[in-house]
């Protein structure tokens, strides 16, 4: 089978796209997260099978931009030309192909459509995504990760097992029911063995409240008890300190008192009365007005000028002693306001030896109160004990119910044995031609650091073994790089495998992320598969992000997003 072209509109991100899928060779896609560089690995997949490279549904690539109908054509050659052509909207779907001869084609109905194309091509979806895809949700990516069982699935999906694996399924359906039932049980047994765990948990912890709870409450009481008893001493001892600071405090008020007193009668005795400085004032009045106005008959000038001035100063000088006087008269007043304040001023101290002398002895009701206490953990660890025996109890039923479980599974694992046994044989090729081809390519460009064995353990397991410079190790006991190594190699053997098996060629194939995780040492080996790749198929679609393996390839497509819409251009 060979694609040629694919043209779509409305396609998820894209608005419209013709793209060339045929001798590209070795092509790298890149372009910023969420562009649209992962969409142009749908398209083939979808015109065909109506699914995305992920295995996702046929209305996952409607477009996001806009209500307009998804429509998509593949043009390819599998003995002769021909096309696909799906379409998806609100006003109808359609798919329909034509060839050379006949033009278009349709079945019955769309599923009768897509039987007629799995047919002329040859295989289905999920041989197809198995011989041309590899990415993070591919089963092949999955493989040295998940369960045997799936692995064994994946294998037999090479080997066309049908016989075997309806074989297989009869008995898987049963088996899975008394598994799921045990392991029900199972998980019910260890969350009751949890409660159990907790339930004694909490009464030894609730023991030692208790413990604590009695000495606590019997310092308390020792503590009370002590208090009580020197209650009246306490009390006599503070009202004497009372009684000290209120004579104290009567003291040195009756001293400040005889200060203010010495101090205004001090005062009094310099203190002159207003009528004093008014006389003298007026005399020096009296004397200057009466010098005033007389000149000289001959120059002119004020007669006893001198006088005058002498009468000035001495009538300045009683001004300055009345404002003397005044300020001394108004000091006598603030201190017979103090003095007044003292003498109305009543002791605090009488006050509080009265209050401490009525004190009761609050001593006394604590101490009884804490005898009369009751410890309330005695009633708790009652209960959970109680709890805990009907635990125990469920715990040994289930024990009991666990041993019936086990010998069912024991039975149903020697019926699949014999019949993986069986299956075995049939994949064991396959298996070995897998394993082989996988060690080629790790040997041949990766120096064989890493190494495989698949293994099939009974009829519905198949075992990975990992070496690492020879030593046993798991999958994910890798670096992220050699994981991905591990996933690239297996996975490009399948689709070498699944080419063989189906007799298809696919000239396209596409790497999404194939050296994630790997430094650039990897890089540089991984790139020379690639290489090898392009020999052997006409078209290697690589999408990668790594700057250091964007710059050796020759050929690339860059994806960008502008105003919502994926575009495409050849670099």
């Amino acid at each position: 089978m060979k694609i040629i072209s694919g043209i779509v509109e409305n396609f998820a991100s894209y608005g419209k796209l013709e793209f060339s899928f045929n001798s590209q060779g070795l092509c790298l896609i890149s372009g910023p997260t969420g562009a649209g560089k992962s969409t142009l690995c749908d398209i083939i997949p979808w015109i065909l099978f109506g699914i995305t490279s992920k295995d996702g549904t046929v209305d996952e690539v409607r477009s996001w931009n806009t209500d307009g109908t998804t429509e998509g054509t593949l043009y390819l050659e599998h003995s002769n030309m021909m096309s696909v052509t799906r379409i998806r909207g609100k006003n109808g779907n359609d798919l329909y192909y034509e060839d050379m001869s006949l033009g278009r084609q349709r079945g019955k109905d769309l599923n009768d459509t897509q039987k007629i194309i799995n047919d002329k091509l040859g295989i289905d979806a999920e041989t197809y995504l198995l011989g041309a895809y590899l990415h993070e949700f591919s089963a092949t990516s999955s493989f040295f990760s998940t369960t045997a069982k799936q692995r064994r699935q994946l294998t037999e999906r090479i080997a066309d097992l049908s016989l075997a694996v309806k074989l297989t399924e009869n008995t898987n359906a049963y088996k899975k029911e008394v598994k799921k039932e045990k392991e029900k049980l199972e998980y019910e047994t260890q969350v009751l063995k949890k409660t159990i765990e907790n339930a004694e948990q909490i009464i030894k912890s609730t023991e030692e409240k208790s413990d604590n709870w009695e000495i606590s409450n019997k310092e308390k009481i020792e503590k009370l008890e002590r208090q009580s008893s020197n209650y009246h001493l306490e009390k006599g001892d503070k009202t004497q300190r009372l009684i000290v600071k209120r004579n104290l405090w009567d003291e040195e008020t009756a001293e400040e008192a005889a200060n203010i007193e010495y101090k205004i009668s001090d005062l009094k005795r310099s203190v002159q009365s207003e009528e004093y400085f008014s006389s003298e004032k007026e005399k020096a009045i009296a004397l200057i007005d009466k010098i005033s106005g007389s000149k000289c008959t001959e120059c002119g000038n004020m007669l006893e000028s001198d006088k005058k001035l002498l009468y000035l100063r001495q009538l300045d000088s009683w001004k300055s002693l009345e404002r003397e006087n005044n300020a001394k008269i108004a000091d006598i007043k603030i201190q017979s306001m103090a003095l007044k304040k003292i003498f109305s001023s009543v002791n605090p101290y009488i006050e509080q030896i009265e209050q401490e002398k009525a004190r009761p002895n609050i001593y006394l009701g604590l101490y009884k109160a804490a005898k009369e206490e009751k410890n309330p953990f005695i009633s708790i660890i009652s209960d959970c004990q109680v709890n805990l025996t009907q635990l125990k109890e469920e715990l040994r039923d289930k024990h009991k119910d666990n041993v019936s479980f086990s010998i069912e599974l024991s039975d149903l694992e020697l019926l699949t044995k014999i019949i993986d046994e069986f299956r075995g044989l049939i994949v064991k090729n396959t298996i070995n031609r897998l394993e082989q081809h996988t060690n080629k390519l790790l040997t041949d460009y990766f120096d064989a650091e890493l190494r495989v064995k698949f293994e099939i353990e009974n009829s519905d397991k198949l075992n990975v073994s990992i070496a690492k410079d020879g030593n046993s190790c798991t999958f994910t006991q890798l670096s992220k790089g050699q994981r991905q190594l591990l996933k690239l190699c297996f996975g490009l053997s399948v689709m070498r495998q699944v080419s063989n098996h189906s007799g298809t060629n696919f000239n396209c194939i596409f790497l999404d992320e194939p050296t994630d995780g790997c430094d650039e040492s990897l890089k540089l080996k991984s790139y020379r598969l690639l290489e090898q790749l392009a020999t052997e198929h006409e078209s290697v679609f690589v999408i990668d992000h790594n700057e250091m393996l964007k710059s050796m390839f020759s050929k690339r497509y860059n994806v960008s997003l502008i105003d919502g819409k994926s575009q495409i251009e050849e670099a």
